[in-house]
């Protein structure tokens, strides 16, 4: 969460999924991907960003969701 406060990133939540949870449903990813249960941030990132956030901090993995848009995944459930 430090880095995300430091490169001032606006686009992102913090979720709890208590079961599995299909991306798709919950976040309207392009392709289906189920969730373990567990504490997920999620940063929403355009494809046109200058210094994207993934270069900062790579993501557990990531999902195209909708028109240049990426959805990252940070697992922060440990």
């Amino acid at each position: 969460m430090d880095k995300i406060q430091i490169e001032a990133v606006e686009n992102w939540q913090i979720n709890m999924f208590l079961e599995d949870t299909n991306t798709d449903e919950f976040f309207g990813t392009d392709e289906k991907k189920v969730l373990e249960p567990g504490i997920y941030i999620t940063v929403y990132e355009n494809g046109n960003d200058t210094f994207p956030f993934s270069g900062v901090m790579p993501p557990d993995f990531s999902m195209e969701c909708g028109d240049n848009k990426k959805l990252l995944f940070y697992n922060v459930s440990d």
